[in-house]
């Protein structure tokens, strides 16, 4: 695998393990484990937020309005 693959999965892994932290707690705490503006960062921050839709679509879906 490669280096960037292998800092993106890093940063995937990351979220997936943090899915359940506050936005502000979750950026915060992906900046001291990475360091802002780094490959696993990005890669962190968009995992998380594509978790929270994933989420969020699960639990609105099949609702009754």
């Amino acid at each position: 695998m490669g280096k960037i693959k292998e800092a993106a999965l890093e940063g995937e892994l990351f979220a997936c393990d943090h899915f359940n932290v506050a936005e502000p707690d979750f950026i915060m705490k992906a900046q001291l484990e990475f360091g802002s503006g780094t490959i696993q960062f990005e890669s962190a921050v968009s995992e998380w937020y594509q978790i929270q839709q994933d989420l969020f679509n699960f639990h609105t879906e099949g609702t009754v309005h």
